[in-house]
């Protein structure tokens, strides 16, 4: 997809910078994989789709209400990590189109790397909390 995206417009961002921000995503909605299964165990299968499904959407929504503190919220951070590697802001339009914004989010820088850490802590944190569920769970 990425190839065929460079392919078809040329002036457009690099296959290197499309995957860098498709590895962002992953690693910031990764959350989701752990609360889902744990939800549909728990819960069932329409709360262990769609409260991670909110709070992702909610949360993606948040990015401007958060302010500064977005690296700090993985659903926000799913939105802004991609404009570090492409011309998007989270809102659809050209980078170039907000220049303060631009400025802030339009690179990786050590907002970013934070924000990546604390995606993947909090992956890493709910798997091993669920993990300790299941272990004692007498559902399985």
């Amino acid at each position: 997809m990425y190839l065929v995206g460079a392919v078809v417009n040329p002036g457009g961002p690099s296959v290197p910078a499309m995957a860098a921000a498709a590895v962002t995503i992953v690693i910031s909605t990764s959350w989701m994989i752990p609360v889902t299964l744990f939800l549909v165990c728990r819960v069932g299968m329409l709360a262990g789709v769609l409260v991670p499904l909110a709070v992702q959407i909610g949360g993606g929504f948040a990015w401007s209400a958060v302010g500064g503190l977005w690296w700090a919220l993985p659903p926000a951070a799913s939105v802004i990590m991609p404009s570090a590697f492409l011309p998007v802001l989270p809102t659809a339009e050209p980078l170039s189109a907000s220049p303060g914004l631009a400025a802030a989010i339009g690179s990786f820088g050590p907002v970013q790397a934070a924000a990546l850490a604390v995606c993947a802590a909090a992956f890493v944190l709910l798997t091993v909390v669920g993990a300790v569920w299941f272990r004692g769970s007498e559902e399985l």
